[in-house]
């Protein structure tokens, strides 16, 4: 039998937002919710940086928020359902942004790829 960590859906994109006040939107299905844990990780790089990034569960609340041009989450799954990892520019020039997002069981919840948990 494959490991759990083998079996999460993971999502590599590189995506250029433009002007301030846009945004990207990406959707994960969580089946089932709890006991399932969101991880992720994101880098913006441009001229100048400035975003806000937001993970949302099935009825939009807010489950995480950063403001940083990079961060890693994980975030507890409370709901069954599609959850949004949610990138807005707050400037006027383009950035790149690089992320991964994925699901994986609690007791997978260390990322296997982070070596610093090993």
């Amino acid at each position: 039998d494959m490991p759990a960590w083998h079996r999460v859906v993971l999502v590599f994109a590189g995506a250029q937002l433009f002007e301030s006040g846009h945004g990207l939107f990406f959707e994960l299905q969580v089946n089932p919710g709890h006991g399932h844990v969101l991880i992720g990780s994101f880098e913006a790089d441009g001229a100048s940086e400035g975003m806000t990034v937001t993970v949302k569960d099935p009825s939009e609340k807010q489950l995480w928020r950063s403001v940083e041009p990079s961060a890693k989450f994980s975030v507890d799954v409370m709901q069954e359902g599609s959850h949004q990892l949610c990138f807005e520019s707050s400037v006027s020039s383009s950035q790149m942004v690089s992320f991964n997002f994925h699901v994986s069981e609690h007791s997978d919840a260390a990322d296997p790829h982070d070596k610093s948990h090993q």
